[in-house]
């Protein structure tokens, strides 16, 4: 799997319905802004299961265990438990990210400079939009995700961005940092390689000062 670039994942069907009306039913000011996307975030596990800008940043795996905030549902919770974590390791932040109908998250490289090169896998779940929104910029133009309806991994190391121009805001699940990889994954299909494209001649501007505060 080192030259995944998107993979969309076999797995049981989310209760998205469920899942997606508890976290829209959460007041705006639990909503938080994310500087490295230009979109909000409503944290769904920490380290220390709160739900501050500070937990949602906080990364460090070697003095404390992720833990559920009250924003995650119990169904969601298992859900994770159950189909995820099983090949993942459970150690890792989850964030709801929301992108306002008609905006665009900000270009960027979901890891590092001195990480680039290493595998840096980021698993996604869209609960409400378009996965087809994402795509991936090469040296031989935008090259957009498949559309398609389950829970994907895809690769941070390579420039990304996403534009939404639906008429309801996008809602994803974002899994990531500390989390980079799993060991082994689920069936997969819609598969894109990195063999197939090229690193634009420019990436280094990715890892511009707008996009330094590392997220999830």
């Amino acid at each position: 799997m080192s030259d995944l670039l998107f993979a969309e994942l076999e797995l049981p069907r989310p209760e998205r319905v469920s899942w997606l009306r508890q976290i829209l039913e959460k007041p705006s000011v639990n909503w938080l802004f994310d500087k490295y996307r230009g979109s909000w975030m409503l944290p769904l596990r920490t380290q220390s299961g709160g739900a501050s800008y500070a937990d949602a940043l906080n990364r460090n795996v070697e003095h404390s265990c992720f833990q559920w905030t009250n924003f995650a549902g119990a169904d969601l919770q298992n859900y994770f438990e159950k189909n995820i974590f099983s090949w993942s390791n459970p150690q890792c932040r989850i964030v709801a990210v929301r992108t306002p109908a008609g905006h665009s998250n900000f270009e960027h490289i979901d890891c590092a400079p001195d990480k680039l090169g290493t595998r840096q896998h980021k698993f996604r779940l869209v609960l409400q939009g378009r996965v087809s929104t994402l795509y991936f910029i090469t040296e031989q133009g935008r090259v957009y995700a498949p559309e398609g309806d389950g829970a994907f991994i895809m690769d941070g190391s390579w420039p990304h961005g996403m534009e939404n121009l639906d008429t309801q805001d996008k809602i994803t699940l974002c899994m990531g940092s500390p989390w980079t990889y799993g060991e082994k994954y689920p069936s997969i299909r819609n598969f894109l390689s990195k063999k197939d494209y090229a690193m634009p001649a420019d990436y280094k501007k990715y890892f511009a000062e707008k996009y330094t505060v590392k997220m999830v």
